[in-house]
């Protein structure tokens, strides 16, 4: 643990705390922690992007950053600072303390994590990009030092090796043949995993998904008391959201995706505050998504008529305010992504191919109706109360029956593909999304399961989507605005998983995209539609049986984890710097080591096939080989030693998992978990209780003996110090 690290992190959480005060008015002790932690959140990502925009990125100076930044302004604002401390009630709420529990009994499902460091893969490229980001080079391109250093026959063999790389794509050949090459994928998220890398180290960097998925839980639940039509439904939040088995699995494998949920959150917390400056860090919030996950080119326009549409109704122009931040934020998050990781940018926006069949007039396309966006919500902005009205009036005309319609079309839709998916040849080979169709499409009723509704109906316990269709129909009141804006995010999220991605493999791996949207939009419908007591109870028994028949598989359970031990072996037995030889036949373990070989350890790996050639070269240094199978010519042998690299935490065949029985392995660890649970508890209660019931009395005028007391704020800490 680098106390120094963390030491910096606490003082500016602390920090960030004493201004959240200044952000929102709220008396509760817990949401005003929760403010603090996502003022962290965006301050830690807006200068991590400009510093990974600079190419200058370190974590280091971000942190130094935020400090002096967040320093200056406590100072300027110190008094109302001061002033809104005394005021604040650091008693938790019943409703505060149950949630709290909740999460503490949801952590075992998650704490252990599963980490792919394979550049062949999306999770093992975020592990290439927090190696990088915690090392002393974290220049966005890269440069093969093996090249043009022997000869061209070498030269060529580390070139092979470098193709079968998946996820690092060579960006330029320079004139002196020499090669850059850049990662797959927005490693924006990945800073704040980089921190905990450097407080806690690599292996536990990956806990940061915890921390991510507290966040979202406690930001959904607040988000679900705003905005519920009674208090009983923010409860919901646990059982449509917090237990759904889609994100524990992304809480659990590191993907962007509980990042961007968490984020996502933030953001419908805070504008369902009614602070105007908490209104205000929603739409950093939003914005921040486009940084974080390019793919928010899905959502980002549904956000903008969702937030179109209140700010219509409601009248308010920091709605207004929010939608332009959020746009242009976009517009901006194109460049960074493009510059940052070009393929990867030139795969994501090729798909607007109607813009363009290049990168740039897609990036024009794009901007041209991003600026029509703006347009249109700066004359909201502008015009009359009175031209609004009438607007209004249109709108609650058309808004209903456009979303009854737009369920229709979903519905046809879903017919029409399912048929062409199951029983004929039309997504046999090309075409489609997914390079598995061929084994399971025109293969009947079978096929059926692989459609995306399906997924969906799986991720929210099979009975939310038919609720909120049936609901959209027969509902009595139609002019809900908040609603109405959920449910066209809704009906266009399923639109796109309708028409243009029709079908997904059964896994949770795949299914991990109806997280950032649907599941969320799903939640907030659920709060807004239950209003009865049997209803509720009923439904919420149904997801929590139907969630922990998935969820207790992810109990203590990881996968890969055979990978980084395969890393740290070699990395114990090679020297730093040393020359490398790995077979290119082995792709699988090359995937593994040779990029985390270059970037942790400084080697310089080359192909077994020149074997001679490097050996002349290197005549004076020791050179180590790399192997699956069992070399000749190997002088000394350092380790032999077998290993799982391999796993997966959606189950058999990759499909959700229905295991009646729990493993050994894993029956073992509840069994030492069990061991220690009574001494944690006696702990809690004996040791931990007494010193919180301690720090509240500090904030009291009890004396001990009077019966009656009341909070004083900070004056015994002053009287004190």
């Amino acid at each position: 643990m680098n106390l120094k690290f963390l030491v910096m992190t606490i003082v500016i959480i602390c920090l960030s705390f004493l201004l959240a005060q200044v952000i929102a008015n709220h008396k509760s002790i817990l949401k005003q922690i929760v403010i603090s932690i996502i003022t962290f959140i965006m301050e830690y990502y807006l200068f991590s992007i400009i510093l990974l925009w600079l190419d200058s990125f370190e974590v280091r100076h971000v942190l130094i950053a935020i400090f002096f930044i967040d320093f200056i302004l406590c100072i300027y604002w110190r008094k109302k600072i001061i002033e809104r401390l005394y005021k604040i009630d650091i008693r938790f709420s019943k409703s505060e303390l149950a949630i709290l529990g909740i999460l503490i009994l949801l952590l075992p499902f998650i704490c252990v994590k599963s980490q792919d460091v394979r550049t062949s893969s999306d999770m093992g490229m975020y592990f290439e990009w927090m190696v990088k980001l915690t090392g002393d080079n974290t220049e966005v391109t890269r440069r093969l030092n093996e090249i043009g250093q022997i000869s061209d026959t070498v030269d060529e063999g580390v070139y092979d090796i470098q193709q079968q790389l998946q996820g690092i794509s060579i960006r330029e050949e320079l004139a002196d043949g020499s090669i850059e090459y850049d990662y797959h994928a927005i490693p924006t998220w990945v800073t704040l995993m980089a921190l905990f890398a450097k407080i806690f180290g690599i292996y536990y960097a990956p806990q940061v998904l915890t921390f991510l998925y507290v966040i979202a839980v406690l930001c959904c639940f607040f988000t679900c008391e705003n905005i519920g039509v009674v208090s009983r439904n923010k409860y919901l939040s646990i059982a449509v959201f917090a237990l759904s088995p889609v994100l524990l699995y992304v809480s659990k494998a590191t993907l962007t995706e509980i990042s961007y949920i968490s984020v996502l959150f933030c953001a419908l917390f805070c504008i369902s505050e009614s602070d105007r400056k908490l209104k205000f860090l929603s739409a950093i919030c939003f914005g921040i998504l486009s940084f974080i996950h390019l793919s928010n080119y899905m959502y980002v326009f549904a956000i903008y008529v969702g937030l179109l549409y209140i700010a219509v109704f409601q009248k308010e122009k920091i709605y207004g305010v929010i939608n332009l931040i959020n746009i242009v934020m976009f517009a901006i998050a194109l460049f960074y992504a493009n510059f940052i990781s070009h393929l990867y940018t030139h795969e994501q926006l090729l798909r607007f191919r109607f813009l363009g069949q290049e990168l740039n007039e897609v990036m024009i396309g794009l901007l041209i109706i991003l600026s029509c966006c703006v347009a249109i919500q700066i004359i909201e902005l502008l015009i009359s109360d009175k031209i609004l009205d009438k607007v209004i009036k249109i709108l609650k005309y058309i808004v209903p029956k456009g979303l009854i319609a737009l369920e229709l079309i979903i519905i046809v839709g879903i017919v029409i593909q399912g048929y062409y998916l199951g029983f004929t040849d039309k997504y046999m080979t090309g075409g489609g999304t997914w390079h598995l169709r061929a084994g399971y499409a025109n293969q009947g009723i079978e096929s059926l399961s692989y459609l995306n509704i399906i997924n969906i109906l799986r991720a929210t316990s099979y009975i939310w989507v038919p609720i909120i269709f049936v609901y959209n129909i027969f509902r009595k009141n139609k002019d809900n605005v908040i609603q109405n804006a959920l449910l066209f995010v809704f009906f266009y999220s399923m639109f796109i998983y309708t028409y243009i991605q029709i079908d997904v493999p059964t896994n949770y791996y795949a299914s991990r995209y109806f997280a950032m949207m649907i599941i969320p939009v799903v939640t907030l419908l659920a709060v807004t539609i239950i209003d009865k007591k049997k209803i509720f109870l009923l439904v919420s028994a149904w997801s929590l049986i139907y969630c922990l028949r998935y969820d207790y598989n992810f109990l203590f359970r990881s996968s890969f984890m055979g990978q980084y031990q395969v890393l740290q072996d070699a990395i114990k037995q090679i020297p730093y710097g040393a020359v490398v030889l790995v077979q290119e036949e082995n792709t699988g373990l090359n995937q593994i080591l040779v990029n985390n070989l270059r970037e942790m350890n400084g080697n310089l790996v080359y192909n077994f096939a020149n074997m001679d050639e490097i050996r002349n070269y290197y005549f004076d240094q020791d050179i180590y080989v790399i192997s699956a199978q069992k070399c000749s010519n190997i002088e000394q042998l350092l380790l032999y030693k077998s290993y799982e690299i391999m796993g997966n935490l959606g189950g058999e065949k990759g499909r959700y998992m229905k295991e009646k029985r729990i493993n050994p392995r894993k029956l073992s660890a509840v069994k030492d978990f069990s061991c220690v649970l009574p001494v944690l508890i006696f702990l809690a209660v004996f040791t931990y209780y007494p010193i919180v019931e301690l720090l509240r009395i500090s904030f009291t005028d009890w004396n001990l003996l009077n019966d009656t007391w009341q909070y004083v704020g900070l004056k015994n800490w002053t009287w004190l110090f």
